[in-house]
């Protein structure tokens, strides 16, 4: 139960960090925000371990990718099913255009892993 709710708590913290900086998702109210991350939570903590032993043999081989498609699973999960969540086109750094489809998908997803093991790592126990 802690460590659901520390999820939740970290993982709503990454999606108004990633909303700020890259302007991506659109949410309908606070409340949507915290389903969002409740859904996230609940998939990195039930179904990604068994993704991650099902797919371990292609991680081998691609020498850990799936586990980017794995995250883009779950953001693709949460968005589906939370309708007051949705992604917009991803702002990129140093200028670069705007990418939309599955591509922002995917980069928003690398960012949202990227500011949630960044917020993990800081609130880590002593």
């Amino acid at each position: 139960m802690r460590k659901i709710l520390r999820y939740t708590l970290i993982y709503t913290f990454a999606l108004i960090t990633i909303d700020n900086l890259a302007q991506s998702f659109s949410f309908a109210s606070n409340q949507t925000i915290l389903t969002v991350a409740l859904t996230l939570s609940l998939f990195d903590i039930l179904i990604k371990p068994i993704l991650k032993f099902l797919l371990f043999p292609i991680n081998l081989i691609t020498l850990g990718s799936v586990r980017i498609i794995i995250n883009l699973i779950g953001l693709l999960l949460a968005q589906r099913l939370n309708p007051g969540f949705s992604l917009q086109a991803t702002l990129l750094p140093f200028g670069l255009p705007p990418i939309s489809g599955l591509l922002s998908h995917l980069v928003t997803s690398l960012y949202l892993s990227l500011c949630f093991h960044l917020y993990q790592f800081f609130l880590k126990k002593k």
